[in-house]
Order: C-alpha cells, then structure tokens, then sequence
C-alpha cells in the first residue's frame, strides 16, 4: 500500500512540475529587439537633426482621402438597420 501511495506522489508531484514548467515565459524574442526603437530614433536625429523644422508630413494621405477613410472605419461600427439579428418563433403568432 505504502509503494502505491509512493508511486501516486511521484506522478502527482510530476505532473505538478510538468504543469507549472507550462506557465514559463520565454523572453528571448523580446531580448534581441529591446531598444531597437530607441536606437533607430536616436540614429535618425543624427542623420537629419533639422527633420523637426519642416512643416510638410513625410508620409501620410491627402485631407479628403483620411477623411473618407475615417468615415468608412466609423460606418463600420454601426449596427445594420432593416435586418433583425435573430427571431424564434414557437408557433404561427396569432
């Protein structure tokens, strides 16, 4: 009886390990682009440092373009009307 309960801690207890090793984080992708951002900024200044003086955008769209855009992305919440989402019925409805 005593070897069972033995073997049954052991599996328990393995089990419990293996379960736990699961929840582990692996950061090594995080570790190899740390501060790359940073770097990539700080190397722009030094290329242009009067990049901030120029009043024209570097990329991006014209007014009416983001306009009709940020329209269609707000449509795109809104709830369909005309349509009902769901109807059951359980007879003939008089």
């Amino acid at each position: 009886m005593t070897l069972r309960r033995l073997i049954l801690a052991g599996l328990v207890t393995l089990a419990t390990l293996g379960l736990l090793s699961a929840c582990t984080v692996n950061t090594e992708y995080l570790e190899q682009d740390y501060g790359r951002s940073v770097t990539h900024n700080m190397v722009g200044q030094f290329v242009n440092p009067r990049a901030g003086q120029v009043n024209t955008p570097t990329a991006g769209l014209d007014p009416v373009s983001s306009g009709n855009l940020l329209g269609k992305y707000e449509k795109s919440f809104a709830a369909e009307e005309g349509r009902p989402m769901l109807q059951l019925t359980t007879g003939t409805g008089k």
